[in-house]
């Protein structure tokens, strides 16, 4: 093997290190932005709107736990900020249903989606607007709502009737 090539195996080494190195430190990242918020959500609310805009998705896809972080992150942010994020609904609300009609997306996620869409809705007094707006949500409400009826059987061993 020549010296070149050495060289080339070495920079792709490294090249792989370094993204390994940027996934670890996006996802520890998007961890402690979602503990800040949530120790310190009196103090955050006057930068909600800069941190909606850092958290609102960016073309590319993030990796799914920084992802599930993102959706926390603007779930408490919701519940901090409350009316603030109203201009934002219409941002955020799609994101949410994405999460949710992802057939790929984990039940952890999905739950996190859930819970992040209640804090946002109620806080920004977004309750009816957004059924009459996205009226796929009771789909995926009753879709969400029947997995579970399934899982619960399923682990129990009995169903519901």
């Amino acid at each position: 093997m020549c010296a070149s090539q050495s060289l080339l195996g070495c920079t792709g080494t490294r090249t792989n290190h370094e993204s390994l190195h940027n996934r670890q430190r996006r996802v520890m990242t998007a961890h402690v932005l979602t503990a800040l918020l949530s120790a310190t959500d009196r103090l955050i609310k006057p930068y909600a709107h800069s941190l909606i805009n850092v958290f609102l998705p960016k073309p590319r896809k993030p990796q799914p736990v920084v992802f599930q972080h993102i959706i926390e992150s603007i779930g408490l942010l919701g519940s901090v900020a409350g009316e603030d994020l109203v201009p934002f609904v219409d941002e955020i609300l799609p994101l949410f249903i994405n999460a949710l009609q992802d057939p790929q997306a984990s039940n952890k996620k999905k739950e996190a989606t859930l819970r992040a869409l209640s804090q946002v809705c109620a806080h920004t007094g977004s309750v009816v607007n957004p059924l009459i707006q996205y009226p796929e949500l009771f789909g995926v409400f009753r879709k969400f709502l029947m997995g579970d009826k399934d899982e619960a059987e399923s682990a129990t061993g009995y169903g519901c009737t």
